[in-house]
């Protein structure tokens, strides 16, 4: 057996991987590479976080942290003293990095794509940024001049999707996709074989974005299944994850033996029902008001873009909705939101992709007005009894799984920027902007599946259990595995712990748990350099478009 000083992971996320869709498709025959690692290791789900969203999830993935600890709760943060809000960033992720952890010990490594890594740092090896990497500049490697040696061996490279899916566009869009995921794959084949490394991960969005949109075709029990859809349409879904099993499957020829494979993912899917407008919601019970202005006027007329989006589809005008995704911001302007809100009589709001729902707090909010203390706890257990009650009149169903206080769910020095009520949802998902003037509707995003609490787990290698089913695992037990394999000491901080019973009991008797409060100081460089590019992002940013 190799010396545990000299062992090497190789991860492979695939986003949104659904543990019921990877069961029954392996069973099937369907994703044989997957099929041949669960059989020769440990297989089961993995908890996701609250709420499990791509930038919350990864990121207590990579710090092995609740949210509280990395304060990164939605793909959104608020500006400073103010109720302006901004895409995620790494910058604003405290907490030490699994591969800056790793790469502290003089190990390599080497990162594809994982979200929450622009701007692109890495203590020791190569890094290619992921979500949300504004592709509009070109630099998201490192070091910088790593793009240049890629794009000369494969070509162009693309992070995100650039063609804004619609239902007439379906072939073009599943095209476009499985080049991103070829073009990934032949990067990560490019750098496994040219970089030194001893942990090694590569991120595949691809199954995310096509259970987003593409759910309805498969899924029979859809409100808006139709089971006249094209064969491609109903198997799009099945023919990414094939694709990333085929994708696997190379790896797997460039791995020897003795390394360990851990395939996972950061939550699972399912079903969307309808989208919620939560704000809509708040302002008819009265704890939410607009100023009154011409915007708000044709709001309350129904110049909303869920219509017009309807409206062109009806009058097949499709082609006139953007195309491009860099090109939604353009449209958003002239649409109701934040900015129209009268802050000075708003006591609850929502803002987030799921129920993030905050008070209007004094001395906290730029222009709060509800009373720390009693105040604040009267209201917010009112709201909580409200909201649990809130149901779909259609079906009778309750719109919220769970209702928490923000206390309840997450600890850390970062809680406080928590939502006040954390309203998890999954068959239903909050519309952050005000596209409707509906409670409840339809996604103008084309949106028809949404995430779920139960993601996915298989770890494979040397002194790793066959056909073992593993159990009560959370997302944040990922990060200790790994510095376990690779005899990495494991912060004290970390809330996860490393799943010892996927393993041999002989490995687990050889190989005691060794935890450290001590931090490496490649790691205390990156949390300096991610304060001094605070502003240098937000300068990015607005350029983008995101800041008035």
């Amino acid at each position: 057996m190799m010396n545990r000083n000299d062992s090497k992971v190789f991860v492979v996320g695939i986003d949104g991987g659904c543990p019921e869709l990877i069961r029954d498709w392996t069973e099937k025959g369907e994703l044989p590479n997957i099929k041949m690692l669960m059989k020769d290791g440990a297989s089961g789900e993995l908890w996701s976080t609250i709420f499990p969203m791509t930038s919350t999830a990864w990121a207590s993935f990579m710090t092995g942290k609740n949210p509280g600890k990395h304060g990164i709760f939605d793909f959104i943060i608020r500006e400073r003293n103010s109720y302006r809000f901004y895409p995620i960033t790494s910058y604003p992720r405290k907490g030490e990095i699994i591969w800056n952890l790793i790469g502290g010990m003089n190990k390599r490594t080497t990162i594809v794509n994982v979200p929450l890594t622009y701007p692109p740092y890495i203590a020791n090896g190569a890094l290619i940024s992921g979500y949300p990497t504004p592709e509009s500049k070109k630099d998201y490697t490192f070091p910088k001049e790593l793009l240049t040696e890629i794009e000369n061996e494969i070509g162009d490279y693309h992070i995100q999707y650039k063609i804004e899916f619609n239902d007439n566009n379906g072939r073009e869009f599943l095209d476009h996709v499985k080049y991103i995921v070829e073009k990934r794959a032949l990067a990560t084949k490019y750098l496994m074989n040219h970089k030194k490394w001893d942990f090694f991960m590569v991120h595949f969005q691809a199954t995310d974005w096509i259970q987003h949109l593409f759910w309805k075709y498969m899924d029979e029990n859809h409100p808006d299944h139709n089971s006249n859809s094209p064969i491609y349409l109903k198997n799009a879904v099945l023919s990414i994850y094939r694709c990333v099993d085929r994708k696997i499957g190379e790896f797997l020829n460039e791995l020897d033996g003795e390394t360990y494979k851990i395939v996972m993912s950061d939550h699972g899917f399912g079903c969307l029902n309808k989208v919620v407008y939560l704000n809509n919601f708040f302002r008819r019970i009265g704890v939410l008001h607009f100023k009154k202005s011409f915007k708000y006027f044709l709001f309350k007329l129904g110049f909303t873009r869920e219509n017009i989006y309807n409206s062109l589809l009806k009058l097949n005008l499709a082609s006139l909705i953007p195309k491009y995704r860099d090109k939604k911001s353009e449209v958003f302007r002239f649409f109701l939101g934040l900015s129209d809100v009268n802050w000075n009589r708003t006591k609850v709001f929502s803002v987030g992709s799921n129920g993030q729902i905050f008070i209007n707090l004094k001395g906290r909010e730029p222009d709060g007005i509800v009373e720390n203390g009693e105040e604040y706890s009267r209201l917010r257990e009112e709201m909580i009894r409200i909201l649990e009650r809130l149901k779909d009149p259609e079906n009778n169903q309750r719109i919220f799984d769970k209702i928490y206080r923000k206390e309840e769910v997450y600890s850390g020095p970062y809680a406080y920027k928590a939502p006040d009520i954390v309203g998890l949802m999954t068959r239903y998902n909050q519309e952050l902007n005000f596209n409707s003037t509906k409670i409840l509707g339809t996604s103008p995003e084309f949106l028809s599946g949404y995430h779920r609490m139960n993601g996915f787990i298989l770890l494979n290698g040397p002194e790793v259990r066959k056909e073992r089913e593993v159990s009560d695992v959370r997302i944040v037990d990922i990060a200790p595995t790994i510095l376990y394999l690779m005899n990495v000491p494991i912060p004290e901080d970390m809330d996860g712990r490393p799943i010892l019973e996927a393993f041999e009991e002989n490995y687990i008797k050889s190989h005691q748990v060794e935890y450290t409060r001590y931090i490496p100081k490649a790691t205390q460089k990156h949390e300096r350099l991610n304060g001094e590019l605070e502003e240098e992002i937000k300068r990015r940013l607005k350029s983008l478009g995101y800041f008035s």
